[in-house]
């Protein structure tokens, strides 16, 4: 882009990466493109919680910018993976089970309560998926 004649750098917060390690060994890295934010959140051994880094993501991007979150559970990272089968056994509905993990209730403080669960996209066995990809958003309307 020019500035009259001058070229200028312009950051679109609506794009963008974002990394961040913490004491003790957690961190977070995520990704921003045309506002569906993704990430991957490893607490490790640090003393910062995972709402912490939830928080630190949104916080550089931006809550206006990030429209959708779009989220990927599998057995190497296990704490959502974990509650959303446990959910599902306990008899929610898929869209449930996905809203009441960790990464659901994030997604809800910042407007994303709409909950899409792609049952194409699952693997495994009911109640006992490996493969879980969610999409959080802000309800139409």
């Amino acid at each position: 882009m020019l500035a009259g004649n001058t070229p200028v750098l312009v950051h679109n917060s609506n794009c963008g990466s974002f990394a961040q390690m913490y004491e003790g060994g957690g961190g977070v890295i995520a990704d921003l493109n045309n506002g569906a934010l993704s990430m991957a959140v490893e607490r490790g051994g640090s003393s910062v919680s995972g709402g912490q880094m939830f928080a630190d993501v949104m916080n550089h991007f931006g809550p206006e910018n990030v429209t959708s979150f779009q989220a990927k559970w599998v057995p190497a990272m296990p704490s959502n993976l974990d509650a959303f089968n446990a959910n599902l056994r306990a008899g929610m509905s898929y869209e449930d089970a996905a809203a009441n993990t960790f990464t659901g209730h994030m997604a809800g403080k910042y407007g994303m309560t709409a909950v899409a669960v792609d049952r194409s996209r699952l693997v495994g066995e009911f109640g006992n998926y490996t493969n879980v990809e969610p999409v959080f958003s802000r309800p139409a309307g």
